[in-house]
């Protein structure tokens, strides 16, 4: 539970390599910034990410799995506004040999949602900017000790201002001390119909949520759970229960 992960995440935040090692499952909050790739100032796409970004555990076959979501929002320069046009993370086994270089395989970030704008740079190429996107944090930037995570960046405002500037390599710095918990959003109650009676036949009931919610119903007067999801029900005899709503999608039964 949110109380349970809140009360062992306190616990840990004493030593972040246990932290990084032994979190529970879930969602959680980072703040990050955009270093350049020589680690001496700060990167020009700094000022294009929200820097509270979140962090996704997950146990799959027995591992955990990390994925890191960054949100990319508009880079103003002058008087222009610009955008990410694509983002890279460096794969397991990544180096970096000497100063602003880094070496490795590059894969694409997975882009989760996008901008509905068209500007001078992809107005031609017919492109859209990429808005939340996520990759995995591989066990090398996992077990870094400073908190860089590899990544490359195109950013054609950039590039048009001065040429390769824009093409680059860059480190996002994750801190670890600043972790903390995603709570899971709440919903409204559910909405019953029909909301009780007596009937003679058999009654359809339909059970309808707020966007964002999944519904979880039991017919024996225990309290709903998780394990307890929708289905189509047509019942003959219905005592209606307290009603679980959880914020994950729009639902309707």
């Amino acid at each position: 539970s949110f109380e349970e992960n809140l009360s062992r995440l306190e616990e840990l935040t004493a030593n972040i390599r246990k932290v990084k090692e032994n979190l529970p499952d879930g969602e959680y909050i980072l703040h990050a910034d955009m270093i350049n790739a020589n680690k001496r100032q700060k990167s020009m796409s700094d000022n294009a990410i929200n820097h509270d970004v979140k962090l996704i555990v997950s146990t799959v076959d027995g591992q955990k799995q990390y994925k890191i979501q960054v949100e990319f929002k508009g880079l103003t320069i002058g008087s222009q506004l610009g955008y990410l046009k694509s983002l890279s993370y460096y794969d397991e086994g990544y180096t970096n040999p000497s100063t602003a270089i880094i070496e490795g395989n590059l894969k694409p970030a997975t882009t989760l949602s996008e901008y509905d704008v068209v500007d001078m740079y992809n107005e031609a190429e017919g492109y859209k900017y990429p808005k939340l996107l996520e990759f995995p944090l591989v066990s090398t930037a996992l077990n870094d000790p400073d908190g860089y995570v590899a990544l490359h960046v195109f950013v054609p405002i950039m590039d048009a201002i001065t040429a390769g500037s824009g093409d680059q390599d860059v480190w996002m710095k994750l801190d670890w001390s600043s972790i903390g918990i995603v709570e899971p959003e709440k919903s409204d109650a559910p909405t019953i119909t029909p909301n009780g009676g007596t009937f003679s036949d058999t009654q359809s009931v339909t059970i309808t949520a707020a966007e964002g919610a999944e519904i979880y119903y039991t017919l024996d007067g225990t309290n709903p759970t998780e394990n307890r999801i929708i289905s189509p029900l047509i019942l003959s005899i219905l005592v209606f229960n307290p009603i679980l709503a959880k914020n994950t999608g729009p639902k309707s039964m």
